[in-house]
Order: structure tokens, then sequence, then C-alpha cells
């Protein structure tokens, strides 16, 4: 037994007359320039629209300015790196250079990463210092 259906309507039914976009015109104008006319002037190319990563640029970077601020409270160095980096996102941004601004962002908020990092291995650090110092706590009973 074979699996065939049947169309919902037969092919030889006519569905009425053609309409304007269906009825065929006259053929298209050959566009192509003619062998004796001048070159025209150079056109620019197009603007590029993905980035050196294949990413779109269609939104601008995002500047991690707040997690910058942050980072300055938590450590001081990777904390002012941050906030250059993040400040000169914006800039890039509205001068058109979308590849400087994302890569001005990714190092704000690599070094964002780097100061929370380094903040909390500094307080496991003296966390593992003063258990291990031999000082004993004394108890309230």
């Amino acid at each position: 037994m074979t699996d065939r259906r049947e169309p919902p309507f037969p092919e030889d039914e006519n569905w009425g007359p053609q309409t304007p976009w269906q009825t065929p015109g006259p053929p298209a104008a050959d566009t192509s320039p003619s062998p004796s006319a001048p070159p025209g002037p150079p056109t620019a190319p197009p603007q590029q629209s993905w980035g050196p990563d294949g990413r779109s640029r269609a939104r601008p970077a995002e500047s991690h300015m707040a997690g910058a601020v942050i980072s300055l409270f938590l450590f001081l160095p990777t904390g002012l790196a941050a906030i250059i980096f993040a400040s000169e996102v914006n800039a890039k941004n509205t001068s058109g250079d979308y590849a400087g601004a994302a890569e001005s962002s990714r190092k704000a908020r690599r070094m964002v990463i780097w100061s929370l990092a380094l903040f909390a291995a500094f307080w496991v650090i003296v966390m593992m210092a003063a258990a291990f110092s031999g000082v004993e706590t004394e108890t309230v009973s």
C-alpha cells in the first residue's frame, strides 16, 4: 500500500482570471552598460557592518563603568585600569571606532574580573593566616 495523498484541490480547477502581477509583461530592459559608455566615478565600498571577530556591530559596546567604580574599592591598581578603559569606550563609540570601543570594553571587563579575583584571593589568604596563626580565640561562657 502506498501512502500517496491527493492534492487538496484538483490541478485543472479554474481559480478565475489572472491578476496583473501574474500576467507576463514586456521583457526587462538590458541594464548592462554599453561597451562604448565611459565608466562612472568609482564608488566607495559599503560600510563594514561586521567586526574583526565576526560579530555584528549593530549596538555600541558596553562601557562597564559601574563595575569599574566598584572594583576601584576592591583592588585599587586594577580598579584604576578598569576606570581608564571604561572611560575610553564611550569616546570611541561616538567617534565611530567600534572595534576600538569593543577592545576597550573587553579590557575594562577583564580588569573588573581581576579586581574581584584579587580581592577574593586577598581575603582568603587573610582568613587562612588568621586560622593558622596559632592565636587562640577566647570563648565566653
